[in-house]
C-alpha cells in the first residue's frame, strides 16, 4: 500500500540514522566518555517564526543548505567524525530524526541525537529502537509478566491531552493519579508511555517527567505512527547541561530501526 509523502519522508530520515548509527547500532555495554577536546560538529533544529531551521556549527558553506555544509566537512574531517543533532523542544517529535538524517546522507556515521530542555538548561541523550505494531501490550525489553500502566500524550484539534489507562483519581491531574498507582504497585511497576509523534519534544520531555516525579523507575516511552500503524521505543540515556562540547554516550548512538515495507 502506497504510504502518504510525509511518512515515506520520515521512514527515510530513520532508515537514514540507521546508517548514521555505525558500531553505535550495536547493542553493548554503554560507557559514558569525557568531553571532546575538538568540538564536534552541531546540527540545531529550532522553530523561527513557525518553521523549522538548522543551524550548522561550524559552517564552511553559510548560505547553503545544512546538507551541503555537512558533505563539505565530511570531506574535510572524514566520517568518523562526531556529529550532534540538538533538537529543540520546540520541534515535534516526528522531526527528531531529521539531523541524524541529513548526517547519513552526508555518510558520518558517528551520530549522537539530544533534546534540549531550555527550561531546565538541560539536554538529553537520546537513541531509538526496533519498531512493532501498536498495541497496548507492546513487547519490552527486558520481557515483562505484568501489564504496564498506560500513560497517553495525544493531540486532538491543536490540544495536548495526557492521560493514564484506569487513573485511579480521574478528577485530579495525571500526576496524582501515577503517584497513587506508584504506591499500590511499586516504584519498579512497568510504565508504557504512548507518545502521538505530532506532539511537541517539549510534550515528551514532559511526560517522562511525570513518570519520574512519580518515583516509577521502570518507564517504556514509544513514538506512534498512525499512518503505518507502528511505534518505536525512544530511549533516554544521559542528561546534562547546555554545552557545545557534551559528554558521549557510546551506547547511545543513533540507533533506528526503520519500518520495513
Amino acid at each position: 500500500m502506497k504510504r502518504p509523502p510525509t511518512t515515506v519522508a520520515f521512514v527515510l530520515l530513520v532508515a537514514a540514522a540507521v546508517l548514521a548509527g555505525g558500531a553505535n547500532g550495536r547493542a553493548h555495554e554503554r560507557q559514558v566518555g569525557p568531553k571532546t577536546d575538538q568540538e564536534p560538529i552541531m546540527v540545531t533544529l529550532e522553530r523561527v517564526s513557525g518553521r523549522l531551521a538548522h543551524k550548522l556549527q561550524p559552517d564552511p558553506a553559510p548560505g547553503t543548505d545544512v546538507l551541503r555544509g555537512l558533505q563539505i566537512l565530511f570531506g574535510q574531517l572524514g566520517p568518523d567524525f562526531p556529529v550532534i543533532g540538538v533538537i529543540d523542544a520546540s520541534i515535534k517529535v516526528v522531526d527528531i530524526a531529521a539531523v541524524s538524517g541529513l548526517a547519513g546522507k552526508a555518510q558520518f556515521n558517528n551520530v549522537y541525537t539530544f533534546l534540549l530542555d531550555r527550561n531546565s538548561k538541560q539536554m538529553i541523550q537520546v537513541c531509538f529502537f526496533g519498531d512493532q505494531a501498536i498495541s497496548r501490550k507492546p513487547t519490552l525489553s527486558p520481557p515483562e509478566k505484568r501489564r504496564p500502566i498506560m500513560l497517553t500524550v495525544e493531540a486532538e484539534r491543536g490540544r495536548v491531552i495526557y492521560g493514564i489507562d484506569a487513573n485511579p483519581a480521574p478528577d485530579r491531574d495525571v500526576l496524582r493519579g501515577l503517584k497513587i498507582l506508584a504506591r499500590w504497585r511499586g516504584a519498579d511497576y512497568p510504565v508504557v508511555v504512548l507518545i502521538n509523534q505530532n506532539v511537541l519534544v517539549a510534550d515528551l520531555l514532559r511526560a517522562q517527567a511525570l513518570a519520574r516525579k512519580a518515583n516509577f523507575t521502570n518507564p517504556h516511552t514509544f513514538i506512534l505512527d498512525y499512518d503505518l500503524k507502528r511505534m518505536t521505543e525512544v530511549h533516554f540515556c544521559t542528561e546534562q547541561p547546555i554545552s557545545n562540547t557534551p559528554r558521549l554516550d557510546s551506547g547511545c548512538g543513533s540507533t533506528f530501526f526503520p519500518i520495513q515495507n
